[in-house]
């Protein structure tokens, strides 16, 4: 029994010996292959270095001589540099002056954006008018983008000519005749809402709209809160709304305003613009109806005679908070349908509509739905969630890079640019006039 144990413990010493060994062995190996794929990894980094500073030192000998090259043409071609900017400024002086002389002999009523004290003394004017015609707020506000135009062409000649201040001062200009074009809308609208019953027609709808130029407006009061009307129809604009239930059974007012320009992309921080004007869609609180009594009209003077009170959608029930209005199931969408100016061209087959979130400084496309362009009226329908500032949507880089551009003469002081994007919907250059 002892030798026969003794044999089993000597056997099992051995196996493990050869365990140990093959352990051993496979270390090795491993250890040898780990070896030989650093150093193929060391010889690739000590090649890849030197490859690279070859690289540098051919592109830092060919930058070198390119920066001789062009400081030598910088140098030669100076004195042309000074004289066409010498001309550039005499021409733009002289564009100044004639359209200086201009506004003398037209006795154009519109201040010069150049000029500080005719804008403030201009906003201290249109601020001071109650203007309860919707007509001439109207043309109001298109005289105001008249001014707002030029302040652009202003902007573009101080950034020529490295004028950082006159920029900047013209785009404070440019902001604050805006905000008197909102404030104007916003005061006109809150005097038809005082007095909606005196646009009541025959079948008890209250609707109102306008046009001026580069703006449409259009306004609905829901004073009969019938369950059966769907549809907000305004023909002489083109506006279509179809309404989602809640709107038709709430004192609200739909207003709808079409403008020609975006306040809002500047601002992007992403890579959407609007093409054709902003549709804006507000929901506007209802002041105190007017009483008669004895053959008077009693009408109660609020807040809300000389400004609006927007209502957020979903409209959070009496008392409740707005955060729980919005932050609930999404609501039912309205329909919109508004037509795109003659100059705009849809280049996208499936074009995209968006929303400003003004919070994130952003446009978006989520609750928008169901977006159709219809070629024959030149228009756009979309289903949305969102009832603020929308617009047809295109990526400012949709049309780069270029595949080729040039420009031709057409005088001494004007010409055409022709640009051909290397991926373009287009069959046709894109060409812009430019000079005066």
């Amino acid at each position: 029994m002892a030798k026969g144990a003794g044999k089993g413990k000597k056997g099992k010493s051995k196996k493990q010996e050869e365990q140990e060994a093959a352990r051993l062995a496979a270390t090795e190996e491993s250890r040898r292959l780990e070896n030989e794929r650093l150093k193929l990894e060391e010889d690739e980094r000590i090649r890849d270095e030197a490859a690279r500073a070859e690289r540098q030192q051919v592109e830092g000998a060919r930058l070198a001589e390119e920066t001789a090259r062009l400081h030598e043409e910088r140098e030669s071609q100076a004195p042309f540099i000074g004289t066409r900017e010498s001309e550039l400024r005499r021409a733009h002086s002289d564009v100044d002056s004639e359209v200086e002389w201009e506004r003398f002999i037209s006795c154009v009523p519109l201040p010069d954006p150049r000029f500080e004290c005719e804008i403030n003394g201009y906003l201290i004017t249109v601020q001071d008018r109650m203007l309860k015609d919707l007509q001439v707020c109207l043309k109001v506000c298109a005289d105001n983008e008249l001014i707002v135009k030029e302040s652009v062409l202003t902007v573009m000649a101080s950034t020529h000519f490295g004028n950082e201040v006159m920029k900047a001062k013209q785009q404070e200009y440019e902001a604050m005749i805006r905000g008197l074009t909102a404030g104007q809308l916003d005061r006109v609208t809150a005097h038809i809402l005082q007095h909606a019953d005196e646009f009541q027609n025959a079948k008890g709808e209250v609707q109102v709209q306008a046009q001026d130029e580069g703006f449409k407006f259009g306004l609905w009061v829901n004073l009969a809160k019938n369950p059966r009307f769907k549809t907000i129809s305004i023909p002489e604009l083109g506006f279509i709304s179809e309404l989602p239930k809640p709107l038709a059974l709430a004192s609200i007012a739909v207003r709808m305003l079409h403008v020609h320009y975006d306040q809002f992309t500047a601002k992007a921080q992403n890579e959407y613009m609007t093409v054709g004007g902003v549709f804006t869609v507000d929901l506007l609180g209802l002041p105190p109806l007017p009483k008669k009594v004895k053959g008077w009209t009693l009408r109660m003077v609020t807040a809300l005679a000389t400004a609006v009170m927007k209502s957020p959608y979903p409209i959070p029930p009496a008392g409740g908070e707005v955060s729980a209005a919005t932050s609930a199931t999404a609501p039912p969408p309205m329909g919109i349908t508004y037509p795109l100016p003659d100059h705009v061209v849809v280049l996208e087959a499936e074009p995209e509509v968006g929303w400003w979130d003004a919070r994130q400084e952003m446009w978006r496309t989520d609750g928008i739905t169901d977006v159709k362009y219809n070629p024959e009226k030149h228009s756009m329908s979309f289903w949305t969630t969102k009832l603020t500032s929308l617009g047809l949507l295109l990526s400012r880089i949709k049309l780069l890079p270029y595949k080729e551009w040039h420009v031709r003469p057409t005088s001494p002081t004007t010409g055409v640019l022709s640009l051909k994007p290397e991926h373009s919907p287009l069959n046709q250059p894109i060409s812009f006039h430019i000079g005066e």
